[in-house]
């Protein structure tokens, strides 16, 4: 699980209906823990992964959506730039 910080851009886009608009830019990432739970016959086992995870992370960002009074819909795709898996 990671916190993320954000630092995004947003451009208006006239022209279209309502308030649209583009986003982008970078997202950094704290770990904040690293668990995977394995299940099996009879039984289950949660493990720890801080040795095997990074502790940062680094994303590009980029999106986009619009705005009609109270409404706002916004959909962004996030790509990951760091390989946590040690």
């Amino acid at each position: 699980d990671y916190l993320e910080f954000p630092a995004l851009a947003r451009w208006s886009l006239p022209g279209l209906p309502g308030e649209a608009y583009a986003i982008g830019g970078a997202a950094f990432g704290v770990r904040l823990r690293a668990r995977s739970r394995v299940e099996f016959d009879g039984g289950a086992e949660e493990l720890e992964l801080d040795d095997t995870i990074e502790t940062t992370d680094t994303s590009l960002v980029a999106g986009g959506g619009f705005t009609i009074g109270a409404i706002v819909l916004d959909g962004r795709l996030t790509w990951g730039l760091t390989d946590v898996d040690r």
